[in-house]
């Protein structure tokens, strides 16, 4: 996934001069990630590869690479990014990027490769410090209490998740695989009674889990239930299939599903048995958020209150909060129908094998920023 952030300013001129490549436009595929790491004991470690592409109504088209080693606690992600769009290609830089999560030492490190420095900071990320306008002290305002409510409410008229077993087969890089799909229909209803439909489709090729999938899989299911107890967090159903980025662009759409506090277990019972239908480890996958309507088009409100009146603005911190006040009026001009959010991931190998211990620290020429 994305793991470093673009300026605002590149966003909304994209969104602007409508810069992102048609589907089926010629485009150059992210280079192979970096791995700089010293020489030293190796470990059993789970190693998945994987390509992906990232689309949408508001977005540039991105490509990308991820190589994803894992122990019982500690992991390591090394991604490299690009864009089908020249223009962004040369301002973005170096697409390149690595996390590294040290469960037993509780820090996550993040290299910066073309500057060669890393910065630290606790599991639940480094938090960013207030930039002042000016050498002035900055004068203190009383706290407030948010109680202010949407300037237009929504409700839900229909949430209708179910997951289907196609029959079909197919061989995906020397794995053969069956397909799933899942289709998840909401639909939201403002106080004038206008209605926004949105779909989401989620098509899976998996292979049965077994000889390498499987000793990877146990290897990566440890790891991510001793992080979420870490970040006392809990796993949503779809968590096994879209990556925690993506599923966070749809967050929106699953806060108004299962109501503000997340927490409505008869809705997350129904779609974990959904889930449960599909068999198999997933070696394709691609889901895509489509949306028709018009509630709240005529309201005020800030894309957080309308949720999926209007489209995503962050997905894994690429556009999250760095569209400018006229990107995300465009974006909210655009939303009333098409694919808001179209992503593609294919597995391209896994398996268990002997990584360097140096490989979960930071290289010892990288120098250390705040």
């Amino acid at each position: 996934m994305p793991k470093f952030q673009i300026a605002s300013v590149l966003a909304a001129l994209c969104l602007a001069a409508g810069c992102a490549a048609p589907v089926g436009a010629p485009s150059t595929m992210a280079p192979a990630p970096a791995v700089p790491v010293d020489v030293g004991p190796a470990a059993p470690t789970a190693v998945l590869s994987t390509s992906y592409t990232l689309d949408g109504r508001i977005l540039p088209v991105v490509r990308g690479t991820d190589l994803v080693e894992t122990r019982a606690d500690m992991r390591r992600t090394d991604s490299a990014v690009t864009f089908d769009n020249w223009l962004l290609r040369q301002v973005a830089g170096d697409g390149r990027s690595s996390d590294i999560v040290r469960l037993d030492s509780h820090l996550l490190w993040t290299l910066y490769h073309a500057k060669k420095t890393y910065k630290e900071c606790p599991l639940t990320g480094c938090i960013q410090p207030a930039r002042a306008t000016d050498d002035k002290p900055q004068k203190k305002e009383p706290a407030k209490e948010d109680t202010a409510q949407p300037s237009c409410p929504l409700s839900v008229r229909r949430n209708d998740l179910k997951v289907t077993g196609t029959g079909e087969h197919r061989q995906i890089n020397g794995w053969d695989t069956q397909h799933y799909q899942m289709n998840w229909i909401v639909e939201l209803e403002d106080p004038q009674k206008r209605r926004t439909a949105n779909t989401v489709v989620l098509d899976l090729w998996t292979t049965p889990e077994t000889g390498s999938i499987q000793d990877v899989e146990r290897m990566n299911e440890v790891f991510t239930r001793r992080w979420l107890t870490e970040l006392n967090a809990t796993e949503h159903p779809m968590n096994r299939y879209l990556p925690r980025n993506v599923l966070g662009a749809l967050e929106p759409l699953v806060r108004n599903s299962l109501g503000k506090s997340g927490g409505n277990t008869s809705i997350l019972g129904r779609w974990g048995n959904e889930f449960k239908k599909i068999q198999g480890y997933p070696i394709l996958t691609t889901v895509t958020w489509n949306v028709e309507g018009n509630a709240c088009s005529d309201s005020s409100q800030s894309p957080a209150d309308s949720a999926v009146a209007t489209p995503p603005t962050s997905v894994s911190g690429l556009v999250g909060n760095l569209l400018g006040n006229a990107a995300q009026d465009k974006a909210k001009d655009m939303a009333s129908t098409g694919a808001l959010l179209t992503y593609s991931s294919e597995v391209k190998t896994m398996e268990v094998k002997p990584v360097s211990d140096s490989s979960f620290v930071p290289p010892s020429t990288y120098q250390k920023t705040q």
